[in-house]
């Protein structure tokens, strides 16, 4: 498990403002995390955290103006759980599960849900994931499993699949955090059919 404060990151004017988006990257566990999936590579870490503010900037009513205290980020907490698992799987990733706390259709606003996973996605990655003897350690991965149970049509007909190729496409590419696995259990059958856009 890499440390956070490996002596390797040190601060460089380059990584902290990138150029024509004037991004700043002052929280050294969020500037950690970019560098460890850029394999520790100092221009690909500028083209990652590059490509995350852009891929930001292009997705506004996701990223942007996100309160946890907002009605809409409440509501989605009523609708769904978000949880961090304690402990490490045996390669040192961590898990978060994502269930319905609801199954009421009507309580789902996909856009505001996806802000709400992201804005706790966000929280959760300027943490260290683990302390040990006082020192904080980054993981080398995230596993998502999403429990799929008491997802109905209702659900599916109100999700934006632009929206939701996008959140993926993020995860994927451009998110601090190095995804080592999307897993979606309990899945309906329909849902195969939904994915095979």
């Amino acid at each position: 498990m890499p440390p956070y404060d490996n002596p390797e990151i040190q601060p460089n004017e380059d990584v902290y403002r990138l150029g024509q988006y004037g991004y700043q990257m002052k929280d050294r566990i969020y500037l950690a995390r970019f560098y460890y999936r850029a394999s520790r590579n100092l221009e690909e870490t500028k083209l990652l955290i590059e490509a995350n503010y852009h891929f930001r900037s292009k997705h506004p009513n996701v990223f942007f103006n996100r309160d946890p205290d907002s009605d809409s980020i409440q509501q989605s907490t009523e609708f769904f759980h978000m949880v961090t698992l304690p402990g490490l799987t045996t390669d040192n990733s961590r898990v978060t599960l994502v269930k319905l706390k609801s199954t009421d259709a009507n309580m789902m606003h996909h856009i505001e849900d996806v802000k709400y996973l992201f804005t706790f996605y966000d929280y959760r990655v300027s943490l260290p994931d683990v302390v040990e003897n006082g020192k904080p350690y980054i993981v080398n991965g995230v596993i998502q499993i999403v429990d799929m149970k008491g997802i109905t049509m209702r659900h599916a007909a109100k999700t934006s699949f632009t929206i939701l190729a996008a959140a993926i496409k993020y995860l994927q590419k451009c998110c601090p955090s190095t995804l080592k696995g999307l897993h979606l259990v309990n899945c309906p059958s329909y849902i195969n059919r939904l994915f095979a856009w």
